[in-house]
């Protein structure tokens, strides 16, 4: 069969969706469309932030707030935040039509409550990841309260003092 001929007949079965801008087509089943975030069910962990290939969520702490952010417009819609979710809060819609002239519409933003370090004072994770982590590791209260950074500095001070024999 030649190029044209195989053209021609593939023209012949081209089905067109006429009412498509005036009437809605369902998205299919295994559709992934914009990614929807369950403020309830969210811990701000930042396991989606790890996951995401694009860099489109991000998880930012500061001034006793843990900031959740999803750039629709960086989402390339792997779905992989929402496998890699501990708690299912994220969830693919079937919603595909994202058209805007405004960027900041292409934003989705919210905020939880945060715990702050008892030594710098700065935010370093949500109230809900926190307290989950309280339930299942056995940490001690001063070190449970220190954010990573002074959480390392507190560990490394306490091995040097005990190599060098300080009281």
């Amino acid at each position: 069969m030649t190029r044209l001929r195989a053209l021609i007949e593939g023209l012949k079965r081209v089905e067109t969706v006429k009412e498509y801008p005036f009437k809605r087509i369902p998205a299919p089943q295994s559709f992934r469309g914009l990614l929807s975030i369950d403020v309830n069910k969210c811990h701000a962990c930042g396991a989606c932030a790890h996951a995401c290939p694009a860099k489109a969520i991000s998880v930012e702490a500061g001034d006793g707030v843990v900031v959740v952010k999803h750039l629709v417009y960086r989402c390339i819609f792997c779905a992989w935040c929402a496998d890699i979710c501990p708690y299912n809060a994220i969830t693919m819609s079937s919603e595909y039509e994202l058209p805007t002239r405004d960027m900041g519409n292409l934003v989705q933003l919210f905020g939880q409550s945060g715990v702050d370090c008892r030594e710098c004072g700065a935010t370093f994770t949500s109230a809900k990841a926190w307290s989950e982590v309280q339930k299942t590791v056995s940490l001690r209260e001063d070190y449970s309260r220190l954010c990573p950074s002074c959480r390392a500095l507190k560990v490394s001070l306490a091995l040097a003092r005990s190599r060098r024999g300080w009281a």
